[in-house]
């Protein structure tokens, strides 16, 4: 949640009606800061800014058809880097295989064109909402320890052994809610409730999240038990 500052929204979309229309509807001056790129080539030295400075942007809107280049390809070079900005899809392309290409390459969403201005505005609200504030003091450090994975709630890290594992925020939240309800089993219908709040995520894309979860994880991944049919369900003893 961004505290009396503008949220920054990079915006790499080559449809110039579009990028116009997105500043003159829902997401109004007073809350949001625009910086629009129409060109592959542009986009991704924008995005190596990010290495050097993380403020610069709060959240990127990403296109995957740019004169150019593909988005996916700044979208994959983005995660290489380890960087953790959220990052909306928005594509022409609404198969299913498409959309779980774009997830498991590490979007935090994806909208199908043609869609809602206001639905693409409670996405970015929502995503930012529960991104880690900057800035913010945070309250007594809640954490999850369980072998070599450590997992702390309030400054949304999480380490495998000494190491920092970069995850995106439906990643993170999906392990912080399996984490909560430890060896309890969650349903697929109920991670769609409380994490995309009832957005039209298949139970294919939730699987791929948690494919890709367990990959980050290793070798700590198996914490993460499939309950076929149903769910997962994470273990612990502690």
């Amino acid at each position: 949640m961004k505290y009396g500052n503008k949220i920054k929204i990079l915006v790499i979309e080559d449809d110039v009606i579009l990028t116009a229309l997105l500043q003159e509807s829902v997401f109004n001056a007073d809350e949001f800061e625009f910086t629009i790129t129409h060109s592959f080539e542009e986009a991704k030295e924008l995005l190596a800014c990010l290495d050097l400075n993380s403020k610069l942007f709060d959240i990127i809107v990403l296109d995957l058809k740019l004169p150019g280049g593909s988005g996916l390809d700044l979208l994959k070079g983005l995660r290489a880097t380890g960087n953790e900005h959220p990052v909306i899809i928005l594509s022409s392309k609404s198969a299913e295989d498409d959309r779980i290409a774009g997830l498991e390459s590490g979007a935090d969403d994806y909208l199908c064109k043609p869609f809602s201005l206001k639905e693409l505005y409670i996405r970015v609200k929502k995503i930012i909402k529960r991104s880690p504030a900057k800035g913010v003091k945070h309250p007594a450090v809640k954490v999850f320890i369980s072998g070599d994975l450590t997992v702390n709630f309030n400054l949304r890290e999480v380490f495998v052994k000494d190491n920092r594992i970069g995850l995106t925020p439906n990643e993170f939240d999906i392990l912080k809610y399996l984490i909560e309800n430890k060896n309890t089993v969650i349903e697929r219908s109920a991670l769609k409730a409380d994490i995309w709040g009832g957005s039209p995520i298949t139970n294919g894309t939730i699987d791929s999240y948690v494919s890709r979860l367990r990959t980050k994880l290793s070798p700590c991944g198996d914490i993460i038990e499939t309950i076929h049919g149903i769910g997962y369900k994470v273990k612990s003893d502690d």
